[in-house]
């Protein structure tokens, strides 16, 4: 018991201990924008399309496109599943439609 304890520990320290830093820029093409992530200059996520939606929708404007990478960004930084619903893009009041 006293192993899986110490082994809990060590791993909150380590992750309460990073240096990491996650950044999200948003980038513009000819379609419209999209975001990437970056981790100590490290691309992590480079998201071109909207996701959730069918097809390759690039999102309008470069304020949706932060939104949704900072969503993601809080996400890893939680140590979940950097997942965007529809849910979670209609909370975020994202335009679907330019």
């Amino acid at each position: 018991m006293k192993i899986i304890f110490l082994f809990i520990v060590a791993a909150v320290a380590a992750v309460s201990c990073s240096n990491d830093i996650l950044l999200v820029e948003v980038y513009k093409s000819d379609a419209g924008y999209g975001y990437k992530i970056t981790e100590n200059g490290k691309v992590l996520i480079k998201q071109n399309t909207i996701p959730s939606q069918n097809g390759n929708k690039m999102f309008c404007d470069s304020v949706d496109a932060l939104k949704v990478g900072n969503a993601v960004k809080n996400l890893i930084q939680e140590n979940k599943v950097p997942t965007i619903k529809q849910d979670d893009l209609y909370r975020l009041n994202i335009k679907l439609k330019c």
